[in-house]
């Protein structure tokens, strides 16, 4: 435990080190050797025993002069590692530039450009794992205790910004006509509602609480983060546009289904974050007195219990308070006791103060204000009180616990705690908070067909190339450690811009990567169609990154027919088809040909459609694409007799045909019918007996990667049908 240094100590310290510097400034530019020997400028906080019965905030912030003594220390590294170690990519180097200037504003609005929140990230995101931990001035140092204090910084300049009324909001760009659905108004939430209103987007967060804010609320403490900071924030998200809609609970009030379909939402942003309280699963977890963390939490921070006499919601009154856990919620549960009116609060943990993982600030603010630790400990039963007064049968008296000693490291890297047998012992208390981790919440992969997740409860998330730079940092910060395996394929990356390694599709989350495992063997696509979409990418100047070997082939398994129109009498017009491995006439000759062709065209001018939903076309573009049409209808071959026994169909078109088409653009009825319409995004994933390839130019205009993907989803054989030019590679064939 360091010694308590007052507030005003270290104020007139740090203004002495301030006029200092200055003086050195004014002779010469500081050296880096001056840089490194500026002191770190300490974080003034509470007199512990009296914070530790009062709700306000425990660490006060930097003074100007801190903070600027602070922002000398930075190196200005060229080669910015900083920034490589934070989630969001925010310029460290720059905004702390302007913090040695003096220039608060500037400085803020740097951090701005990529993180909107950062009086709440300043104070409690983990600094220390992330930007911190690749602090230059850190590793000179040999720890990174001594690094320069980033979070700090940038928590002060935005608290400079707020108190000075300085704020001012992002430009927002002109509306896309695109709405977008954010679920859950935690930090990620909040994020990604900032960056999608930034971006022009219609945005509604919809949140299952009455607040906006999520753990920020019900979670993280008031004297770790102050409640009117967040309702800011929320508010500064609501004069952009950002709409929110609480006590709605995705999954129940209405489906993501629902969201992305009755409610016109074009996109939805899953933001649940890991409310689902993990326990112990020991015998006596279910007496009286036993509280998961977030039960606890929430009744103190979002329901205000501690204000007694005053708050609609009751708390359980505890003096000897036991916490299971050595995280920062373990952390925020013990000290949140004392604060109750907890008059001993204990910390359990089955490793020892090295390996927990809570911030080691908030471990020493917690020693500070009279928690005990006890390491290498662990509960087996929580023991309950038996007695004939219904007042106290069934509470909380205790709990048994073993001793533990440190074994081989597990697969996280920390020891594992191995139990001495013949340890077992008891420890009074009247009162456990289980302090554990969370899950994510099953609800809405329950509700949403096609939506799945990990036996973690994570949402799996598949193809990665197509992740846009802000889904890398939602990713990165649903995913602070950074651990964690993604799916994609270059080759179907859509657009025309496609990166060729891993390193340069991961954008912010590049810093991420360290290593890659290749599936190269295709078992669903015929060799002659991996050669043939090769071949196609080749020749429009993109290659594939990685070749497929296709462990079978099928005979005549590609067809080309061009598909063109001769004038008749009466200004009819005929589809007729040309297949370069030969074509077949109507059985019934020409004139039933004609009538099979208007009869499809009648078809196609009412309500049925291909996949036998939406109108495929609409009235007004029929006579411009009749004979596309009756050449799809009739390689599809959807009559009652034949039709249930040729296998799965996919319709691929283009990106502007499948709107003008009416497909299905999303994935979402890819396998409702036998003969589906589609485009290539939505036909990702899937596979089909044959696939009836429209327009393959049109593809390829769209991006290659989407004309790649159309190619390799059959099983068996691809028609290709075409009025225009086709793409080079495909002809030959």
């Amino acid at each position: 435990m360091t010694e308590y240094i007052s507030a005003n100590e270290l104020e007139a310290q740090a203004k002495k080190e301030f006029d200092e510097i200055e003086q050195k400034i004014k002779a010469a530019p500081l050296s880096p050797k001056d840089r490194m020997a500026i002191p770190l400028q300490e974080m003034p906080v509470a007199e512990p025993k009296k914070r530790a019965r009062e709700m306000g905030e425990v660490a006060l912030g930097y003074t100007k002069e801190m903070a600027i003594n602070e922002a000398n220390r930075c190196l200005q590294c060229k080669n910015e590692p900083c920034v490589a170690g934070c989630p969001v990519g925010i310029s460290i180097p720059q905004f702390i530039a302007e913090i040695q200037k003096g220039d608060f504003k500037a400085a803020v609005d740097t951090i701005k450009l990529t993180n909107l929140l950062p009086a709440i990230c300043g104070r409690v995101c983990p600094q220390e794992k992330q930007c911190q931990k690749e602090c230059t001035v850190g590793k000179i140092h040999k720890t990174v205790d001594k690094a320069v204090s980033i979070g700090r910084l940038e928590r002060f300049v935005a608290d400079w910004e707020r108190t000075n009324n300085k704020t001012t909001l992002p430009t927002v760009a002109k509306p896309t006509g695109k709405k977008v659905a954010v679920i859950g108004s935690g930090p990620a939430g909040l994020t990604v509602a900032a960056d999608c209103a930034r971006a022009g987007h219609d945005v509604t967060v919809f949140d299952a609480f009455h607040k906006a804010g999520g753990v920020m609320l019900y979670g993280i403490p008031e004297f770790r983060l102050p409640k009117d900071i967040v309702a800011k924030e929320v508010e500064n998200l609501k004069k952009m546009g950002v709409k929110f809609e609480m006590n709605f609970l995705v999954g129940r009030t209405d489906t993501l289904d629902q969201l992305l379909t009755e409610k016109g939402f074009d996109a939805a942003f899953i933001g649940t974050g890991a409310g689902l309280p993990k326990f112990l699963n020991i015998p006596g977890e279910n007496l009286i007195g036993v509280f998961s963390a977030n039960e606890y939490l929430s009744r103190a921070n979002l329901m205000k219990a501690y204000m007694k006499g005053t708050a609609d919601t009751p708390y359980y009154e505890a003096k000897n308070v036991i916490v299971v856990g050595g995280g920062n919620v373990a952390m925020d549960a013990a000290r949140m006791a004392l604060r109750l009116g907890a008059e001993h609060v204990s910390i359990v943990y089955r490793r020892t103060r090295e390996e927990m993982p809570a911030r080691k600030e908030e471990v020493g603010h917690a020693e500070e204000e009279g928690v005990e630790f006890r390491f290498l400990e662990n509960p087996v039963e929580v023991l309950g009180i038996e007695s004939e007064d219904r007042a106290l049968n069934g509470r909380v008296r205790g709990i048994k616990a073993l001793r533990y000693e440190l074994g081989e490291p597990d697969a996280s890297g920390r020891r594992s705690p191995v139990a001495i047998p013949g340890s077992e012992h008891e420890i009074p208390c009247d009162a456990v908070i289980v302090a554990l981790g969370n899950g994510s919440n099953p609800l809405l992969v329950r509700t949403t067909p096609g939506l799945d997740a990990d036996k973690h409860g994570h949402i799996v998330v598949d193809e990665a190339q197509d992740l846009s730079p802000m889904a890398w940092r939602a990713l990165l910060r649903r995913c602070p450690s950074r651990s964690m395996t993604i799916v994609g394929d270059l080759d179907q990356r859509r657009g025309k811009n496609r990166p060729h390694t891993w390193v340069e599709a991961l954008g912010p989350a590049r810093r991420a990567y360290s290593g890659e495992y290749v599936l190269s063997v295709s078992y669903r696509t015929p060799a002659t169609l991996t050669a043939i979409a090769e071949s196609v990418m080749a020749r429009a100047g993109e290659p594939v990154v990685h070749p497929m070997k296709a462990v079978r082939d099928v005979e005549d398994c590609y067809r080309v027919v061009r598909v063109k129109a001769e004038s008749k009498a009466g200004g009819q017009t005929e589809a007729q088809g040309e297949a370069c491995s030969g074509s077949k006439a109507h059985p019934g000759g020409e004139a039933e040909a004609k009538a099979e062709v208007q009869q499809q065209d009648e078809t196609l001018r009412g309500d049925e459609s291909l996949a036998g939903h939406e109108p495929v076309i609409g009235r007004k573009s029929v006579h411009t694409h009749e004979r596309l049409v009756s050449a799809v209808k009739q390689a599809v071959n959807l009559d009652a007799e034949s039709g249930e026994g040729s296998g799965r169909v996919a319709v691929i078109v283009g990106s502007q045909r499948a709107s003008m088409w009416g497909a299905d653009v999303t994935g979402s009825r890819g396998l409702d019918s036998r003969v589906s319409l589609l485009s290539a995004p939505a036909s990702k994933g899937l596979e089909f007996d044959s696939v009836i390839l429209v327009e393959p130019a049109e593809l390829l205009e769209d991006g290659p990667g989407d004309l790649f993907v159309a190619l390799t989803r059959a099983t068996h054989d691809v028609t290709v049908l075409h009025e225009g030019e086709l793409p080079a590679g495909m002809e030959e064939w």
